[in-house]
């Protein structure tokens, strides 16, 4: 789960394309922006509802955001990294590790801020900052649903017509953004977008990408973890 980021990381960090739809945004790979600052940056709010201050909670002996804090060190591609924060704890256990913190600023860090917000407000504050890679690892989009506004106040998929049902055997599935981790170029971000109609994805296998929400999320993503511990990660001597 978790701890593959760092092998994911440098697989974009190797493959990723730049290409932006304006002129300032052509720019052919990651290896063009060798002597320029990549920042690897967490978002990490205090005062979650779901979880009770989530960002610190336990999972497999260590606070949640340990785990992507620590994969983003290993991985060894950023020039600097980064939790943007509003909370004390979360800030003192980031700088324990090493990393640096940014204070977040009010405004950015409401039930109702986005995340593009909060990153703008970072860049605004880090002008060195050209390539940012955002890591949300308990994020994760749910089923596609449209609610149509009529007198029935339905809501219907956008990706399933029972009329037209494929068999299992036929489906090939669809690729479904989980906003686990967003690598962008600042020029991107100021107009708004993490991605733009030239960006390539990295294929997550389900079972690594689980949003955690409640205690329930935490609990399957913890059995999951060690699952995962046990069937891949030598134990150390």
């Amino acid at each position: 789960m978790i701890a593959v980021l760092a092998r994911v990381i440098g697989t974009i960090l190797v493959f990723f394309n730049w290409y932006g739809d304006d002129q300032d945004l052509q720019l052919p790979t990651i290896a063009r922006y060798g002597q320029s600052n990549v920042t690897g940056l967490v978002l990490a709010r205090g005062g979650s509802k779901g979880i009770v201050n989530k960002n610190m909670v336990i999972l497999n002996g260590f606070p949640l955001i340990h785990w992507s804090l620590d994969a983003m060190i290993k991985s060894g591609v950023f020039d600097d990294i980064w939790v943007s924060t509003n909370d004390p704890s979360i800030k003192e256990y980031a700088l324990r590790l090493g990393v640096q913190v940014h204070d977040r600023a009010p405004h950015t860090a409401t039930d109702h801020a986005t995340s593009m917000v909060a990153v703008q407000e970072f860049l605004q504050g880090h002008p060195g900052t050209e390539a940012i890679a955002l890591v949300q690892l308990t994020r994760m989009h749910q089923l596609r649903w449209s609610v149509a506004l009529n007198e029935e106040f339905a809501a219907k998929p956008l990706n399933f017509d029972p009329k037209n049902r494929p068999r299992r055997q036929d489906w090939q599935g669809e690729f479904v953004e989980n906003g686990m981790f967003y690598f962008s170029h600042r020029k991107l971000v100021e107009k708004g977008a993490f991605q733009n109609a030239k960006s390539c994805v990295v294929e997550i296998p389900k079972n690594q990408s689980l949003e955690i929400d409640s205690m329930e999320d935490l609990k399957v993503a913890e059995a999951m973890m060690k699952e995962f511990i046990a069937k891949h990660v030598k134990t150390e001597l």
